[in-house]
């Protein structure tokens, strides 16, 4: 029999998954660990959960998604005066940090290009513009 019953939002699940670019390198993995969440709670990606929430406990997936972190976004490319960081901290380009907002919460942000006065951060989702391989187990659901 088969079920084609979607779950919806507030489900706790619990996931194995890997997320790998087209070339099969693998960016992120919980494969060693289980991943406790609840669909829309913003820790997963709204394309990753649409495929989880259409998954029945025990159901192994693979599937390509599209750019499911969206594209690059030239708006979130921002340079900042170098009196922002704490001077203490080594800038290295390809640095990923967190930065604050008194508003939005929090945000991360590559470090693009370091200059003697200012520092360009990217903060574009690192996978943005990037097809995405998403294995995922749905190893417990409700």
């Amino acid at each position: 029999m088969t079920h084609n019953k979607v779950m919806e939002e507030g489900t706790k699940v619990a996931i194995y998954f890997t997320l790998a670019l087209g070339t099969g390198e693998i960016v992120e993995s919980s494969t060693d660990q289980l991943l406790q969440f609840t669909l829309g709670d913003g820790s997963m990606a709204a394309p990753l959960e649409a495929v989880i929430s259409q998954m029945q406990t025990g159901d192994k997936q693979q599937v390509t998604l599209q750019k499911p972190f969206g594209e690059v976004d030239e708006a979130y490319l921002q340079w900042l005066d170098k009196s922002y960081f704490d001077p203490k901290l080594p800038l290295e380009e390809g640095l990923i940090m967190a930065f604050s907002t008194p508003k939005s919460g929090e945000y991360n942000g590559t470090l693009m290009q370091i200059d003697e006065d200012q520092v360009q951060v990217d903060f574009n989702h690192p996978l943005a513009g990037q097809d995405i391989i998403f294995s995922v187990e749905l190893v417990q659901a409700g």
